[in-house]
């Protein structure tokens, strides 16, 4: 360890030197937030996904919850619809047209808009990658 810190330590040192103050254009990152926030009782989340608005809390079991990224009020309980067969998901991203959701049959589903009264639309896009999660 003390060998790898003489090596390493001149070079953090020119880097620190030679760095300058962040751009305006580079986007800083948001201050942490910590909230007391009643997730529904059944829903056990392992992902979470932003669009800038609004985060939601997936389970790997096609349900999930959403709240707006101010933390403040109720969050709303939803269940993926048109997964059936597709496995668990894996994995989440949240743009401005809705959910992409990869499965783990390798399967990838658009989820378009948000969820209405309880459920998601979710259909699967393209075919299946060749691995099973």
């Amino acid at each position: 360890a003390q060998q790898l810190l003489a090596a390493l330590g001149p070079i953090a040192k020119s880097l620190d030197a030679a760095g300058s103050a962040p751009s305006l254009a580079e986007p800083q990152p948001a201050p942490l937030l910590s909230a007391a926030v009643s997730w529904p009782a059944q829903l056990q989340p392992t992902l979470l996904a932003s669009n800038g608005e609004s985060l939601a809390v997936l389970s790997r079991s096609h349900h999930g919850a959403t709240l707006p990224t101010a933390l403040a009020g109720t969050p709303e309980s939803f269940s993926f619809q048109g997964l059936d067969g597709l496995g668990e998901i894996l994995g989440a991203s949240w743009g401005r047209a809705g959910l992409m959701l990869t499965t783990a049959s390798g399967a990838v589903a658009e989820c378009p808009g948000s969820h209405a009264v309880g459920a998601w639309p979710c259909r699967q896009v393209g075919a299946k990658f060749g691995f099973e999660g």
